[in-house]
């Protein structure tokens, strides 16, 4: 064991090996040579100023002729009739590093605060401010009419305001995304041609649409207030998703209009002018709220051609000035919702269907269609001129009808109504025509007849009960079995069932009623029916008149055979 304050042998032989292999610590001859990088090694921008990019005196305070990246150092305040910056080459980045370009009243020429020249490609403005151009502020599309224009644009995190032509404009697939434009003379955000996208952006008070695409696009997150001819526009195919747009537009205008094939999500449209949702056919709205429009909420701008209906689920309607939705043929809707509109609350064409829709306290009429709706598991109540009318083959399934200013549900020939309740309407409460079926139905407490049919109606497991004039009345050759009739008719004339000519009545049960059966013509049959206590005055179970066959009865109650008339 070595002894203290001693170095062991082997560690000081390691330790002077290790010197003796060291590198000379004289340093090499000649000059230093820096190791860092330069500014532009690691940053390789160009700054925008008179040496750097200057302007054509014709046209523009500074000019971008090479591809590369660029930042503005100070303020730019614009010339008379000139650009800002104009842009003369593609793969150009422009930062404006939050500073503001200002511009000045034109002369002869307007001109925007920022221009890209014809056919330039891949061109990306952001941070910064634009004011009062008065020809427009950021167009990376120079000619939208008759030039290709800049395809790729981006421009991010702008504020653009008070410009005398359009905010924003931008050519195919381009993105412009978390912007604030406000008065504008024109759109405030614009892509000229298909494939773009707007994300988060705010346009506020432009004379034309706020914002306005091409086909093939998305407008997401966005919001548009108080701009002068509508909200959000988009071409076919494209989607608009968690959007808003508020008070904006004139007569014929809307919050938020979309083509042919779009997709509309999560979206509300409220308080403008005219229409809060326009939509062409083939397009699918989804969770949208359209709310104090002066229009139609939602109105179906498709026109002639052969396009599917529009597709709803889960949309609200509510007390917008006209329809609450307005929609062409085969329109579909589920879990939708029309409340307090001006009008009716929907209005559909041929061959639509709306499943588990509830229409409620509309001015005029909760549903009306045309011919072949398909109902099934609404709600439709306390509307202010009737709950359905419908035209012909129309079917009703498992709907609620109650407390409508005129009749529950006013059908055309052919139609089915199954497992409904049709309650406190002050008109007839099914209003029905020739070849109707009505079956397993509640009808009562309403204002005039429960059930009104014409000829070759069947009416079958009912409950019709309480209402102010007859039960059930229709005219020839209907069939009439296996429902309960009670208590309707309080009007002289009116019975539980009242039928004319060659109806069939069959194992009904009537009770309570002013009269059981009422026969104003030939050919009836009334069998196996139970009769308890029908009649007021004259207790009166059947009335017949002329040629009818008083088929085998069963008569509880007061004796009132004697009454029957044949």
């Amino acid at each position: 064991m070595p002894k203290a304050g001693t170095v062991p042998f082997a560690l000081l032989a390691s330790a002077l090996a290790a010197v003796a292999h060291a590198g000379p610590l004289a340093p090499p001859p000649g000059p230093i040579a820096p190791s860092m990088k330069t500014l532009e090694q690691v940053e390789p921008r160009i700054p925008i100023g008179p040496d750097t990019t200057p302007g054509d005196p014709a046209n523009s305070t500074y000019r971008i002729t090479q591809p590369g990246s660029y930042y503005l150092t100070e303020d730019l305040v614009g010339e008379v009739d000139k650009i800002g910056i104009l842009i003369e080459a593609s793969d150009v980045t422009v930062d404006l590093r939050g500073f503001t370009l200002t511009g000045q009243p034109a002369v002869s020429l307007a001109w925007p605060a920022i221009y890209a020249n014809f056919g330039r490609t891949n061109i990306s403005v952001h941070d910064g401010t634009v004011v009062g151009w008065s020809g427009g502020g950021v167009f990376l599309d120079p000619d939208p009419l008759f030039d290709p224009g800049t395809a790729r644009g981006e421009v991010r995190r702008l504020r653009v305001r008070d410009c005398g032509g359009d905010g924003i404009r931008c050519e195919q697939n381009s993105i412009v995304e978390d912007c604030v434009v406000a008065g504008c003379d024109g759109y405030g955000i614009r892509l000229t041609r298909d494939g773009g996208r707007v994300s988060r952006c705010l346009v506020i008070g432009s004379s034309l649409t706020g914002i306005l695409t091409n086909i093939d696009s998305v407008v997401e997150m966005c919001t548009a207030r108080e701009n002068g001819t509508g909200g959000i526009g988009v071409g076919s195919r494209s989607v608009v998703v968690g959007c808003t747009a508020e008070n904006n537009g004139g007569p014929g205008s809307a919050g938020i209009s979309v083509g042919i094939g779009c997709s509309v999500r999560d979206c509300v449209s409220s308080s403008n002018n005219d229409q809060g949702l326009r939509i062409a056919g083939d397009s699918t709205v989804t969770g949208c709220v359209s709310r104090n429009n002066g229009g139609e909420g939602y109105v179906d701008q498709t026109g002639v051609g052969s396009f599917e209906g529009i597709v709803f689920d889960k949309c609200i309607a509510y007390q917008n000035g006209e329809e609450g939705f307005n929609l062409q043929q085969s329109a579909q809707l589920s879990a939708c919702i029309a409340n307090q509109n001006t009008l009716c609350g929907f209005l559909v064409e041929d061959g639509s269907t709306l499943t588990r829709c509830t229409s409620t306290d509309n001015a005029q009429c909760g549903i009306t269609a045309l011919d072949a709706l398909r109902l099934s598991g609404c709600v439709v109540a306390g509307n202010g001129t009737g709950g359905v009318i419908a035209g012909q083959y129309c079917s009703v399934e498992g709907t609620l009808v109650r407390a409508n200013m005129g009749d529950g549900l006013e059908l055309g020939a052919g139609a089915t109504v199954r497992n409904c309740e049709i309650i406190s309407n002050t008109g007839n409460g099914i209003d029905g025509s020739s070849g109707m079926l009505i079956d397993a139905c509640t009808v009562e407490l309403n204002g005039l007849r429960g059930i009104d049919g014409t000829e070759d109606c069947r009416i079958l497991n009912c409950l019709v009960r309480d209402n102010v004039d007859s039960g059930i009345h229709v005219s020839s050759y209907a069939y009439i079995s296996g429902n309960q009739v009670i208590t309707n008719g309080g009007d002289v004339g009116e019975a539980g069932i009242r039928v004319f000519e060659g109806c069939r009545v069959e194992s009904n049960m009537l009770k309570g009623n002013f009269r059981g059966v009422r026969m104003d013509d030939n050919r009836n049959v009334v069998v196996r029916n139970t009769f308890i206590l029908n009649g007021g005055p004259q207790l009166e179970d059947v009335n017949m008149n002329n040629q009818n066959a008083p088929a085998p009865v069963t008569l509880l109650g007061a004796d009132s055979w004697a009454n029957i008339e044949h």
